[in-house]
């Protein structure tokens, strides 16, 4: 038992350690209090077996001391002072095994209830641990369907874009074309005029 209680001591000092350093992440949370948890939960089974040992004691001690009084009633009559006196201790030991008991099952009790808040920490922890984590994945989400949403609508004005401009330039083409031709015409009747022939040249 003193190992264990030594054990105890050691966690708390690296918990405090490690909370000067810094604030405690939700893992580091949850780990911490499933830590806690599993030591009130051996400190409670040790007050526990105490308190079972401590009644055991009694009982037998009840029944050794009702053995032995019916003995001593039976064979030894005369002697009622060692009777009281034995009757004195019992009732002594009695009543301080007693409140051992008492003692024993108020511990038990306190750390009961120690555990039962740390489970609920524990249990909050992990429900606020598990909220964030669904957050986080919600957001992701979200900001993949903006992007998806963008990178489409992108897509789309640069698609008519481009068919915009790939109808100006045939556009464009198709006047050049017309216009060359004019201008050819036009040079050939001026050449023709002079009685020369484009051909010459």
């Amino acid at each position: 038992m003193p190992k264990k209680k030594s054990t105890k001591k050691g966690a708390k000092k690296g918990t405090k350690k490690k909370d000067a350093g810094g604030a405690l992440t939700g893992d580091e949370k949850v780990k911490k209090a499933q830590l806690e948890v599993k030591l009130l939960q051996s400190e409670v089974a040790e007050r526990r077996d105490e308190a079972r040992r401590a009644v055991h004691r009694v009982s037998a001690l009840s029944e050794g001391m009702l053995t032995q009084r019916q003995e001593m009633d039976y064979q030894h009559r005369a002697t009622q002072d060692i009777t009281s006196d034995l009757t004195r201790q019992y009732k002594l030991m009695q009543s301080q095994l007693m409140q051992r008991i008492m003692e024993l099952q108020e511990q038990s009790r306190v750390l009961q209830d120690r555990l039962e808040v740390t489970q609920r920490t524990l249990s909050d922890t992990r429900e606020q641990a598990e909220k964030s984590m669904r957050e986080k994945n919600d957001l992701i989400a979200q900001l993949t369907q903006r992007i998806q949403s963008m990178e489409s609508a992108y897509e789309s004005v640069l698609n008519e874009a481009l068919d915009a401009m790939a109808s100006k330039v045939e556009a464009a083409r198709d006047k050049w074309e017309v216009e060359s031709y004019v201008v050819q015409q036009r040079n050939k009747d001026v050449l023709m005029e002079f009685g020369l022939s484009h051909v010459a040249f």
